[in-house]
């Protein structure tokens, strides 16, 4: 007798015997999962990875969402590059935004220097939490930079953002203690002092809304908490 027939017929006694008794049962062949091949595996593993993904609930910094890459309408009315200055991995290497580079360091500079701080300490816990930052982004956003490069560029970034919103709100102080609105003439003169061009001030202001220049909010909150 075949081995096949062999567990036919183990089967057919043991139906038999449950029918009996009011009971039935199924017996399964216990060689099952060793006829599973290496490509079904990987098949079931694609499975178990995308129910994992759809249980993330954080989603991801994306260039330009999916939903909206073949809208024309989108694309007519929203620019997909900064004219002026690149915030976050998605630009940092455009050429065409090189020029204004030192706008970015002079800010993070004042940054640091009007908020008391280690800037060493400050890289030091970039740092500590740059795989966190990191998966903040589209893998393909950050996969270019190892982790020195990624946390320069967000301890530049960040602080130059934060000194931006710094200057962009700032108000004369007599103003301030009459309880005077600010005034975009006040804006203008703190920039000024820092020698930025009012062309590329007004274009930096467009650049920091564009979907290409985010930052985890929680490196923000890091660099807050650290003034």
């Amino acid at each position: 007798m075949s081995r096949k027939d062999h567990i036919v017929s183990v089967e057919a006694r043991e139906r038999k015997a449950d029918e009996e008794g009011g009971n039935v049962s199924i017996v399964i062949d216990q060689n099952t999962e060793s006829k599973i091949t290496a490509e079904l595996e990987e098949k079931f593993k694609s499975m178990d990875e995308a129910l994992q993904e759809a249980e993330d609930p954080k989603p991801k910094i994306q260039k330009i969402p999916f939903m909206l890459r073949g809208n024309d309408n989108f694309i007519k009315y929203v620019h997909r590059e900064p004219r002026v200055v690149s915030i976050g991995p998605y630009q940092a290497k455009n050429p065409n935004l090189q020029v204004t580079k030192w706008i970015k360091l002079k800010l993070a500079a004042l940054f640091i220097q009007y908020g008391g701080m280690n800037r060493i300490l400050l890289y030091e816990r970039i740092i500590e939490k740059i795989a966190k930052f990191r998966e903040c982004y589209a893998d393909e956003a950050t996969e270019c930079y190892n982790n020195a490069e990624l946390a320069w560029m967000f301890l530049v970034d960040g602080c130059a953002v934060l000194h931006y919103i710094i200057c962009a709100h700032y108000q004369k102080p007599e103003d301030r203690n009459q309880g005077n609105q600010q005034t975009p003439e006040d804006q203008y003169e703190k920039l000024k002092e820092l020698k930025i061009k009012m062309d590329h001030i007004m274009f930096v202001q467009q650049d920091l809304f564009l979907l290409d220049n985010q930052l985890p909010y929680e490196l923000l909150d890091l660099l807050m908490q650290m003034e």
